[in-house]
């Protein structure tokens, strides 16, 4: 399995960012694994991909995890699209790669 450190990027702003894959309407909201192949995160959520209902549960379902404010997350690019890449400010590479492998180590 694939280090979540290979997909994070930083930027020299010291902004980060995540591509992510979503898989609406799941069961739970979760991230459930990497796919290594897209070089992504996947991340489900249990909201309808209508009127960005799921884009607004990708937020906080990574505000919670990475306990940063959601203002402190924003979606670049993909907002209609499954393939998405989140930004992520005021907080490391590191700790967004062990909050992640915390996560996925439970799974």
């Amino acid at each position: 399995m694939a280090e979540i450190s290979s997909i994070i990027q930083e930027s020299l702003d010291g902004n980060i960012f995540l591509p992510i894959e979503v898989q609406p309407n799941a069961s739970r909201d979760s991230i459930i694994g990497m796919n290594e192949w897209r070089g992504r995160l996947q991340v489900a959520v249990k909201a309808q991909p209508q009127k960005g209902a799921a884009n607004k549960a990708v937020i906080r379902l990574l505000s919670e995890i990475l306990e940063i404010p959601s203002i402190d997350l924003e979606i670049t690019q993909g907002h209609t699209s499954r393939q998405k890449m989140v930004k992520l400010k005021n907080i490391s590479a590191l700790d967004v790669s062990e909050s992640m492998n915390k996560i996925l180590t439970q799974e």
